[in-house]
């Protein structure tokens, strides 16, 4: 929710908000409170007919109380802060911070791109599924994701030649899992989709910028996901995605938000599978 952002409520919701248990100030039945929702999940309530207003914090109780009635929306930015520690764990690993270091082990870095590549082959066949569910006004982003993942395939086809790597390799059981789900995903509604396909591109796009620059040669995988361009389409998929769960239902809401979680798990247990990996 962008800062002053003004939601105008009716008392049969007011009512329901200031009932609550502990509630910080009584209810005045008077109609057109307005409630503004700061970033910071503050929540300012003003009755127009009155000299009082109240600031107070918005428990779990009243977000859900207004996630329900519809005058707050699931997004993106929520789902990063209500699960943050989840987040931290599927975008900080010791993987990437060795790769900092230059201290990562060549058989951990090429266990990690051999099934990043069989993973990207899945979640190419993944984005190609979503256009058949995706509004025709979200084409133009999807596509150009599409246009970039053949560029990123015949790209990891370059670096395992140049490893002597060989891409015909068994997936592992945590890439497994993670196709599995990937194939699994479009027979959802579409808001937990685009969800979906935003966190697994901000996965990549947090994870290999945050550790800093790289030295050689993982600086050209950091830069690859981690540069301007890649951040800039992660943001388009963001709107995309924030602007499908605001219609979206209750049920769909919560199917993204688990949606949410089992991909940052899946994140974090890929990056935990590489540095698993012993000559």
């Amino acid at each position: 929710i962008e800062s002053g952002y003004i939601v105008y409520v009716d008392n049969s919701i007011i009512t329901s908000v200031f009932n609550l248990p502990y509630s910080p100030i009584p209810y005045s039945p008077t109609p057109n409170y307005t409630i503004t929702i700061q970033p910071d999940l503050i929540l300012f309530v003003r009755n127009p007919l009155s000299k009082y207003s109240c600031i107070f914090l918005c428990t779990s109780s009243i977000r859900k109380l207004l996630y329900q009635t519809g005058q707050l929306f699931m997004n993106c930015q929520e789902l990063l802060k209500k699960y943050s520690q989840e987040w931290q764990a599927a975008t900080v690993h010791p993987f990437l911070n060795e790769c900092k270091l230059g201290t990562i082990q060549p058989q951990q870095f090429n266990t990690w791109l051999l099934q990043d590549y069989l993973f990207v082959v899945e979640f190419t066949r993944m984005v190609g599924r979503i256009l058949t569910s995706a509004p025709t006004s979200h084409f133009n982003v999807i596509l150009s994701g599409l246009n970039a993942l053949q560029d990123e395939l015949n790209w990891f086809k370059d670096k395992a030649t140049e490893r002597q790597l060989d891409l015909n390799t068994k997936k592992q059981s945590t890439c497994t899992e993670y196709s599995d789900f990937m194939n699994q995903l479009t027979e959802m509604p579409y808001p937990v989709q685009a969800t979906a396909l935003w966190e697994i591109e901000l996965a990549y796009n947090q994870g290999w910028q945050l550790p800093g620059e790289m030295p050689l040669p993982y600086n050209e995988f950091a830069n690859r996901w981690g540069n301007p361009e890649f951040t800039n389409y992660v943001k388009l998929l963001e709107a995309q995605a924030n602007e499908v769960l605001k219609t979206a239902s209750t049920t769909v809401q919560n199917q993204a938000e688990a949606t949410f979680l089992n991909v940052a798990r899946l994140e974090k247990d890929f990056w935990q599978m590489a540095y698993n990996a012993t000559n």
